[in-house]
């Protein structure tokens, strides 16, 4: 199922198209529901995801990323832990100055919703325990932390942007560097750029 459903979104990517930025509503004590999961949810990218070093601006970029939800429908939920990411794949990975690498991961992620915005089809969202283990020839690296993003539920499109609201200041930073001299460094802060399609496609929504 991942793999036709992958097929399906390397052709359709091209129609994602009209993304801009969307500030966060206020909100106090909002509640969430999701409609449509049906308790898994898995998503594909549509172009190249990449973890991106904000110091020196250079990416570590991978041809793909599949990863899968524990989504379940809900009504109520404050928001926090609302559903929780794993199953990852990153496909092959490439750093201009290292060549091939791989990117992986064991841990769940936990999937939040934060905040309305002014589209009531667009929500803000955060990913946050990630933890990732990124090894190619002379350095490896653990890169953990948050990320923020939107959702898009008339889409079912999820994009992970460092410019979005960001209420719980989420980094990703890099630690136990080894080696990538002049490449990474402990401290580092990275940026995860990626956009993704859903299957099925979700309704996320909160209640003030």
């Amino acid at each position: 199922m991942v793999r036709s459903f992958r097929q399906r979104v390397l052709t359709s990517a091209a129609a994602v198209t009209g993304i801009v930025a969307l500030t966060a509503t206020p909100a106090h004590a909002a509640t969430w529901t999701v409609s449509g999961a049906g308790g898994l949810v898995f998503y594909a990218s549509s172009g190249q995801p990449y973890l991106r070093d904000v110091q020196t601006n250079v990416a570590f970029t991978c041809d793909q990323q599949l990863m899968a939800s524990e989504l379940n429908d809900t009504s109520g939920h404050p928001g926090p832990g609302i559903g929780v990411l794993e199953n990852f794949d990153w496909g092959t990975c490439f750093h201009p100055s290292i060549g091939q690498f791989a990117v992986t991961s064991e841990n769940f992620w936990e999937y939040n919703a934060v905040a309305p915005t002014a589209n009531p089809d667009v929500s803000v969202i955060s990913v946050t325990a990630i933890e990732l283990e990124v090894s190619g020839p002379g350095c490896e690296a653990t890169i953990s932390g948050g990320a923020p993003g939107y959702y898009h539920s008339d889409t079912g499109y999820l994009e992970m942007d460092l410019n979005a609201p960001n209420p719980g200041g989420h980094e990703l930073v890099a630690s136990d560097v080894t080696g990538c001299t002049g490449m990474l460094a402990n401290g580092r802060t990275m940026e995860w750029d990626a956009a993704y399609l859903t299957d099925p496609v979700y309704g996320l929504s909160s209640t003030p």
